[in-house]
């Protein structure tokens, strides 16, 4: 069985306490899991996803996209055609793991849950 561990930093706001920081592991089996469910959900995620805060930084940095592939998405106008270009660009499972690793920094959580078949308590381990 083929595993995928997904780190990520998630900064929580209490009321009382300042920020902190929490590291979180999301666990992700299946040789191709991530790449089946997005192309399963294409039609949703050209629509949840935002990358234009941020995003196609994380994408360029984790080596997702060239800077070449993020010139060619900062060239499009429309959002949901921008995502199309990035998803295009999710050719195997550990560029999409990396995606969701980028989607994570970007505070887009929700579209991490929507892919992996996930709520936000299932399957990630918090450690302070």
């Amino acid at each position: 069985m083929n595993m995928t561990i997904l780190t990520t930093y998630v900064n929580t706001v209490h009321s009382v306490q300042p920020r902190k920081q929490f590291r979180c592991s999301l666990f992700i089996t299946g040789s191709s899991r991530v790449l089946t469910s997005m192309a399963r959900l294409r039609e949703d995620l050209l629509d949840t996803i935002e990358p234009n805060f941020g995003l196609l930084d994380d994408l360029v940095a984790l080596s997702v996209l060239t800077y070449r592939q993020r010139q060619d998405v900062d060239s499009v106008k429309a959002v949901y055609k921008k995502n199309s270009c990035i998803l295009d660009c999710l050719t195997t499972e550990e560029l999409c793991v990396k995606f969701l690793e980028a989607l994570n920094k970007t505070n887009q959580a929700h579209v991490v849950n929507l892919i992996t078949n996930r709520d936000t308590t299932v399957l990630r381990r918090i450690t302070v």
